[in-house]
């Protein structure tokens, strides 16, 4: 497979160069699920067309010139030879009953956009400290796949872990289902409901840090948005209007004052 990692060293430009493509519909939906006070938001919707538009972008261009080429020639040639011994090992172990996934069934899956947000941040040892750091993957039509081979490493490592790992902790939500995983011993200063909780709806992976703020993702992603969200909210507003996100295949948005308020205060409280 001597193209994979010509096309991944060549791929690293394309969240700097994507500006111009059209966004899916879909890329809407995880702005709409997430609190209208979003602190940061950053966004690649549509990976495959940025890497599309990317070939015919100068950089590109450069990375296809022969002499580039020759540049990383022998850097080339020993990533494909170590990407190939380590899928010959893992297909190796596969068959040997070591691991419960087939790589092959990895290789088909495909990731169609790429969402991360910070939803909540503050420290206060009285009311109780809050952070969401979500993530969101959209598999596309390969959604359940991706939560099968998900579901069956967590059990192998849940089957490895000589009961130190705790048990994952299913809550029925209105159209989706969240799965956490949280410290059994957490300390007084950990943020509430602080753990890794993740639900798979419509083929997205929505994965995050606290479970209160999750559940609310999730069941916004399952009803198709909230009522207030991200993009309702006025600061959003103003600078979705000039930015036209809509329009390009990358967006970032933050929140700057909110950002140091927060982190000041924690600094503050923390001395």
């Amino acid at each position: 497979m001597k193209t994979f990692a010509r096309n991944a060293l060549a791929a690293m430009g394309v969240g700097a160069l994507s500006l111009g493509l059209a966004s899916p519909a879909s890329a809407q939906d995880f702005k709409t699920a997430i609190p209208e006070d979003t602190i940061l938001y950053v966004g690649a919707p549509d990976i495959l067309s940025a890497m599309n538009a990317f070939k015919t972008s100068a950089l590109f261009k450069m990375w296809k010139e022969e002499e580039v080429q020759e540049f990383f020639e022998s850097l080339l040639e020993e990533a494909d030879k170590q990407y190939e011994q380590g899928l010959a090992m893992a297909k190796q172990m596969h068959e040997n009953g070591v691991i419960p996934v087939d790589p092959a069934e990895i290789l088909k899956i495909r990731i169609q956009g790429f969402h991360m947000a910070l939803t909540e941040l503050s420290l206060d040892m009285e009311k109780g400290s809050k952070l969401n750091l979500c993530f969101c993957l959209d598999f596309g039509q390969t959604g359940d796949k991706a939560e099968a081979i998900m579901a069956a490493l967590l059990n192998l490592a849940k089957a490895q872990s000589g009961g130190m790992m705790p048990d994952v902790v299913k809550t029925k939500l209105e159209g989706a289902e969240l799965h956490s995983l949280t410290p059994p011993d957490a300390p007084p200063m950990m943020p509430q409901g602080f753990g890794i909780h993740w639900s798979f709806v419509g083929g997205k992976l929505v994965i995050g840090t606290s479970m209160d703020a999750m559940k609310n993702i999730a069941q916004g992603l399952a009803k198709g948005g909230l009522e207030k969200n991200l993009t309702t909210g006025a600061q959003y507003a103003a600078v979705a209007s000039k930015t036209r996100p809509q329009d390009h295949g990358f967006e970032a948005f933050i929140r700057p004052d909110s950002m140091w308020s927060k982190l000041w205060a924690g600094l503050a409280m923390a001395t």
